[in-house]
């Protein structure tokens, strides 16, 4: 589903629009110049529910290049192996979360609390990916015509990534379960969470002009993206958590 230029939504689960797997967070197709870009793939149940949707979408799952991933949690990373083994495209996460996604540690990633919790079927386990290329914060990575700016997100997750671009004098930010279009943010009891960590996460982003927000879960902003830091910045003023 087209949202902008050159972006599309290809899966969503229970917690957005319904496209894809119940399970699954939202998923994001960019276009980069002559490369596509999947932005976090879902949980690799019903996976070819997110395959049909790019095919819907007018591309080929076999022409992306990149798999870029904002944090390594089952919903994100659980069709990571499968998509990488069958059409070849780079995995591409943070440093730091890079060994949770290569051993599919499920303890670290907090899956095994989640499933006990009710979060995701009895029999769900997370398989093991190699990632191509590791990223750390402050770098800048050059895929197409696109650069991002590659922020460090603590605070959902032991450290997650948002990535910002500009798409035709648009401020895109791809920010996963760091930030809802609500102002909302999302701790869990699980490995990775970190109050200030996410306070001190989401003070950096104050800076960033933002039209578009892309978050893992719910609603995305089209315009004035920047006003969900704002409100989460207000509550946190306050000393509460906006949960």
């Amino acid at each position: 589903m087209k949202i902008a230029d050159r972006i599309y939504l290809v899966g969503s689960g229970s917690n957005g629009l319904m496209l894809t797997d119940e399970w699954d967070c939202n998923c994001y197709l960019v276009a980069a110049g002559d490369e596509l870009i999947l932005f976090d793939c879902g949980c690799g149940i019903d996976i070819q529910l997110l395959e049909q949707e790019i095919i819907r979408d007018g591309f080929r799952p076999a022409d992306i290049s990149y798999l870029c991933l904002t944090h390594c949690h089952g919903d994100h990373i659980g069709a990571a192996g499968y998509l990488q083994k069958k059409y070849g495209l780079k995995v591409v996460v943070m440093k730091s979360e890079a060994a949770i996604l290569r051993d599919a540690d499920e303890e670290q990633s907090g899956l095994r609390k989640a499933r006990e919790a009710g979060y995701y079927p009895t029999d769900y386990h997370l398989q093991p990916c190699v990632p191509d290329i590791l990223i750390e914060a402050g770098e800048r990575l050059q895929i197409g015509d696109l650069t991002f700016e590659i922020r460090g997100m603590k605070g959902h997750s032991p450290c997650g990534t948002a990535y910002y671009t500009v798409i035709n004098d648009k401020s895109v930010l791809v920010i996963g379960d760091m930030l809802t279009a609500a102002g909302k943010v999302s701790i869990q009891l699980i490995p990775g969470a970190d109050v200030l960590g996410y306070v001190d996460s989401i003070d950096q982003l104050k800076e960033l002009e933002i039209d578009i927000l892309l978050p893992g879960h719910g609603c995305f902003l089209l315009r004035n993206g920047s006003r969900a830091v704002t409100m989460a910045l207000a509550s946190f003023d306050r000393l509460v958590v906006p949960v």
